[in-house]
């Protein structure tokens, strides 16, 4: 069966390409972290960034501080 036969029997059958759910799960858990440090830099208090982000005060807390350790690495 060539590639146009397969597309057209997947196409004829419903056949809808999903996307990769691993990486679209990891971007739902991690995206509200990168925002973080964007939400800080409007002078957002850590509860209202939580409740945006619909994530508890320690969650925030953990994520600025994991975000200082990373920005604080020795790469001199």
């Amino acid at each position: 069966m060539s590639d146009s036969e397969t597309q057209q029997t997947r196409q004829m059958l419903g056949f809808v390409p999903q996307p990769n759910l691993r990486v679209s799960r990891f971007l739902a858990l991690t995206e509200p972290y990168w925002t973080i440090p964007r939400l800080l830099k409007f002078d957002l208090s850590i509860e209202q960034i939580a409740q945006a982000l619909e994530l508890n005060v320690e969650q925030v807390r953990q994520a600025i501080e994991k975000q200082g350790e990373e920005g604080t690495g020795s790469n001199s």
